[in-house]
């Protein structure tokens, strides 16, 4: 949670973290907030991996790529993590690829990529 931001303090990433609906689920991890997740999250089960989600709003960037960001949630928290993006997208750059339609509401622009482009 701390890799861009490492001075963040816990309420910081707490806050980020039940912004993207993961409260419960950070509290219930093995050592909470602290619990080392090793290389590219290697110590996560693919599930767990979600709690990158709440990286961006502790990162604080003023860019921001999202890629597929919600390709691998369920709806009820797609929706939870598309309002919390929605906050960190707000007054900065924002790259955003996906192909769901509730991600596109609001943007500036868009473009849309045609399919067997080389």
């Amino acid at each position: 949670m701390r890799y861009a931001r490492p001075d963040a303090d816990d309420a910081t990433v707490m806050r980020a973290v039940e912004r993207a609906g993961l409260g419960d689920f950070v509290v219930g991890l093995p050592d909470g907030l602290r619990r080392l997740v090793g290389e590219a999250g290697r110590r996560l089960s693919a599930g767990e991996r979600r709690v990158a989600i709440a990286r961006a709003p502790v990162a604080d960037p003023a860019e921001l790529v999202l890629d597929e960001a919600t390709s691998a949630l369920d709806m009820e928290l797609r929706r939870t993590v598309v309002g919390a993006y929605r906050e960190v997208m707000r007054g900065r750059e924002t790259v955003l690829i996906t192909h769901r339609e509730e991600m596109l509401r609001g943007v500036d622009r868009a473009v849309e990529a045609g399919v067997g482009l080389t």
